[in-house]
């Protein structure tokens, strides 16, 4: 049960051995409003928390130590993406690697960082 809730609803995956890089694609809906994950992993403690309020989507993520991670964040309208409340292009530690599928995909090195969406 433990693998579904942090892989399958948190969306998180080891793209690498030992998690030294890290995928994060939360799986929003499926009657959820929200969802609280985390994995351990060798280089420390990987979260990927979500809640939806309305149409708004807020994304907690953290990324430990000496890792990095492709964060892929859902949104209807990418213009509306921000992290800690600053336009995603201004966001430190994160670069906008393209836009696919409904959702912004995001390269970032390790840190916490708090994103807001928007969804249909």
């Amino acid at each position: 049960m433990g693998e579904f809730l942090y892989k399958g609803i948190g969306g998180i995956e080891a793209t690498s051995p030992g998690y030294k890089t890290i995928a994060i694609h939360p799986a929003i809906g499926g009657g959820f409003t929200y969802a609280k994950t985390s994995f351990r992993s060798i280089y420390g403690n990987i979260v990927s928390n979500w809640r939806r309020d309305g149409t708004n989507l807020f994304l907690s993520v953290t990324i430990p130590a000496n890792t990095t991670a492709q964060i892929s964040v859902p949104t209807s309208d990418p213009q509306s993406l921000t992290e800690q409340g600053k336009p995603i292009a201004q966001a430190e530690g994160i670069q906008v690697a393209k836009t696919e599928h409904g959702a912004v995909i995001l390269n970032a090195g390790s840190g916490s960082y708090e994103f807001r969406s928007t969804l249909k």
